[in-house]
């Protein structure tokens, strides 16, 4: 028996958070921080309708490792105000051509949730969300699927190596002129086929056969690592890239500092089970969270947050109840709702 398992998987650089459905508004001065919301006030109120207020975890004791305690942030950081690129035909139709999509394409606008416009050919749909050019998917459909469902007619079809995932994604992003300015590529299972032995539907016989593979690579703004947007090239068997993913949209330098608080401050949100929780480990309530290790960087805010800048967060590795690791996301400056 085949069961046929899309794994969408999240690379570790949070790359699925980068764009959404709607456009961030347009501002045109320095925005007073007083007057924002701490990202983790936001991740908190967002995260409710599924959590629950009652039912999200509180954990017990919070303890900073002396790595942690080490950790000295700049006493301030800069705003980056997100500066969309607006959608037009022309700029759409420019980078379809860029893109290497046929020539014979239909082309359409959209206004309604989900995405702005998109291109499509014989192979390729290419498609724009956030009303930003700098947003977009690039995806093959039949790529994946004639993999699949020849795995499922008995072929022997295997994803390319991690190695070679990273050198055809290399590549192809070089040859774009996409790969400049960004980190060390990691490899994840995007698609996976799990294959029972001998017909029976114990899960523990099982084998998960990796089919495509994806390619994440981070991006920086003001030289920190931007959290929920990035780069992803699509692998298929073969070495065939089926996707690309651009979720980083550009963004200035506002002319606001805002102080940012110290990792003992910052692990206060921690404490009372504010920000966004690691989803690698669980947590209850009265857990012990160990803080191992602190990273400043920036955050890309989901759709539903509706922000213009991408704002200082505290990235904390931690260990929960002594057993598993995972990372917990909370503001990297004191937030005022007004």
């Amino acid at each position: 028996m085949l069961a046929l398992i899309a794994l969408a998987l999240l690379a570790v650089a949070f790359l699925a958070g980068g764009c959404g459905d709607s456009s961030p508004q347009a501002v045109d001065r320095p925005v007073d921080s007083r007057h924002l919301p701490s990202v983790s006030q936001s991740l908190t109120t967002t995260l409710e309708p599924q959590f629950g207020e009652t039912t999200r975890p509180r954990p017990g004791e919070v303890i900073l490792s002396t790595q942690a305690r080490a950790f000295v942030p700049p006493p301030t950081l800069p705003l980056y105000r997100i500066v969309p690129t607006p959608i037009t035909e022309a700029g759409v139709l420019g980078l379809a051509d860029k893109l290497g999509m046929a020539t014979d394409r239909k082309y359409s606008l959209h206004r309604s949730a989900g995405m702005s416009a998109s291109v499509a050919d014989d192979r390729w749909l290419l498609t724009f969300y956030r009303d930003d050019l700098d947003c977009f998917r690039l995806f093959a459909p039949e790529g994946e699927r004639r993999a699949t469902e020849g795995f499922e007619r008995g072929e022997s079809i295997q994803a390319v190596s991690e190695k070679e995932a990273i050198a055809v994604a290399d590549e192809y992003l070089a040859a774009l002129d996409y790969r400049q300015e960004l980190g060390a590529p990691q490899v994840f299972a995007r698609t996976s086929i799990g294959r029972s032995a001998g017909g029976s539907s114990v899960a523990t016989d099982v084998e998960m056969v990796v089919i495509t593979r994806g390619v994440s690579y981070p991006a920086t703004v003001g030289g920190l690592r931007l959290i929920g947007a990035g780069v992803v090239v699509d692998v298929a068997p073969h070495g065939d890239v089926i996707g690309f993913s651009h979720t980083v949209q550009r963004a200035e330098r506002d002319d606001v500092e805002i102080t940012i608080l110290s990792v003992e401050e910052a692990a206060k949100d921690i404490q009372d089970g504010e920000g966004l929780l690691p989803d690698e480990v669980p947590v209850s309530n009265g857990s012990r969270i160990l803080i191992e290790g602190v990273e400043l960087a920036h955050y890309s805010p989901p759709v539903a947050l509706q922000e213009t800048h991408y704002r200082p967060i505290y990235v904390f590795r931690v260990r929960v109840d002594d057993g598993g690791q995972g990372t917990w996301i909370v503001s990297a400056y004191e937030g005022i709702q007004r």
